[in-house]
Order: structure tokens, then sequence, then C-alpha cells
């Protein structure tokens, strides 16, 4: 297996402490959305598949239970320690999905949860992965759903407004959200759109403090902490919760997320 170099635009910034953290609590909220996209997988025979950007490998990890063959590749060398802990089975691979080493067709399925959001350009690296997936083979590209039913991401945004200017661009958390943006990507790295579908999948916490401690363990809290300081960005994250506290004292926030599966009809190309 080749060496590979995570990029700037991909790095996510995390401690150990803070990854185990971001796994076990912040992770756990996609499973709907993992379980839905694995229903919609094609397994035939032995399923070779790429997940980008796997985190810390949960999806890897329920992919490999039900018999496909799994690598997972993510930028962040904490997350892949704790994706390799897990022993599924599935090949972990440190690198960036802007630099994609592998074999032309190599794979029948190539999986993007909501990797996208961290790359410079999404159509480059769907160009680019188009080339891994063999003819037939399906690709499953996912982001947030428009924000009107994101509570998560307007918490997160409020982290991102902490960054004076001169830090970096701020991402743009719903530039692939609209309706038709998601098929029209897919489209445009001539694979056919078959499916989209729409998965709920609510951040819930026992309390606020459980709530910030969690998403000061996420990327966006990572860059936060390094620019602002730890106490100023749970400051900002405790205000921004404040409107979606019950009467209970727990925190719900709402977290759409939609994608599409589109099927490579033809051989990929030889260039990437």
């Amino acid at each position: 297996m080749q060496s590979y170099q995570a990029s700037v635009t991909s790095l996510r910034v995390y401690s150990d402490a803070r990854a185990a953290e971001w796994a076990e609590i912040q992770e756990a909220f996609s499973l709907p959305l993992y379980k839905s996209i694995l229903s919609c997988i094609p397994m035939l025979g032995r399923c070779r598949l790429l997940d980008l950007g796997c985190g810390s490998g949960a999806f890897c990890a329920q992919a490999a239970s039900v018999g496909l063959t799994v690598t997972g590749l993510d930028s962040a060398t904490a997350l892949i320690r704790i994706a390799r802990e897990r022993q599924c089975g599935a090949t972990f691979v440190v690198g960036a999905v802007e630099r994609l080493r592998f074999i032309r067709s190599s794979f029948d399925s190539i999986t993007a949860i909501n990797a996208f959001r961290h790359v410079a350009s999404a159509r480059a690296v769907l160009m680019d992965a188009r080339r891994l997936v063999r003819r037939g083979g399906a690709i499953v590209i996912s982001s947030r759903a428009p924000l009107e039913h994101c509570d998560a991401a307007k918490v997160l945004g409020a982290l991102d407004a902490l960054r004076p200017a001169g830090t970096g661009p701020r991402p743009d958390r719903f530039a692939l959200s609209p309706d038709g943006v998601l098929e029209k990507l897919a489209t445009t790295a001539g694979l056919t759109p078959v499916l989209v579908e729409d998965v709920e999948c609510p951040w819930t916490y026992e309390n606020a403090s459980a709530a910030v401690s969690a998403l000061m363990a996420s990327g966006t809290g990572a860059r936060a902490i390094a620019v602002v300081g730890e106490s100023n960005a749970r400051r900002a994250v405790l205000e921004a919760l404040r409107p979606f506290r019950d009467s209970a004292g727990g925190i719900v926030l709402s977290n759409r997320c939609r994608y599409v599966m589109a099927i490579a009809h033809d051989d990929p190309p030889d260039v990437a």
C-alpha cells in the first residue's frame, strides 16, 4: 500500500482524546444514515468498497460485517488509529481524498459520507473517484439537507464565525444541500443518479455540558479552539445551544442528511 500525504484542504485537527470522544458520541448520530446507505449498495459477489473520509470507521465496520471487502481513507491520523482498533476486517489508510492513489477500476462501490464539504472541489474529487469504480459500480455521496432541517449546522456555524479574517475560508456546509445539486454533481462526473434519499440523524444530548464537550471534539471545534482558545469556543457553543434546550435540560438538534446513489454505466477514464 502506498503512503499518502494529507492535504491542507482536507486536514482535520484531532488530538487522540478528542478523536475518541468524537467517535464515541458524535459518529453514533450518523448510524441511521449508514444503515440506509448500506441497504442500497449493490452487493453482487465480493463487493469491494472504498469509503472516502471514513472517520473512526463505524460505517466501514458495518459494511465489513455484512460481507463487503472494505477500505477506509481519512486524513485524520487519530481517527484512523481508532478505526484500526475496531479490528473489523477493513483496511484503513491515512490519506487525503484529493489524492486517490488506487488502481483504476479497483472498487465496486465508493462512498463519500459527508466528506466532500472538506474539499476545495467536490467535482474534482468525484471525477477522480469515478476512475476507481468499475463499470456498473455505484458511488454514494452524502451531505446535509438544507439549513432549515439542520439545527446542528447552525450551532457549528457559531464556531465558524469565531475565526477572524485571514485565518482561511469558512466552509460552506450547504453547498451540496439544495435540491438537485448532488444529482448534478454526479452527472457531471459521468454517473447516472438512480436514488436520492433524506435520512433523519438528530443529535441528542443529556445536557448542555455533554453537548458542548461533544461539539468541541468535532473538527470544527478543534479549529475554533486553535484560533480563539477553548473557553471562548465553549462560550460560543453554549450560547448557540440555548434555543435547543428541552424542558428536561437536554439538547435536541435536528440534523437531516441527504444522499445520492449513482451508477457508472461506462468504463472509467484511463487518466485521473
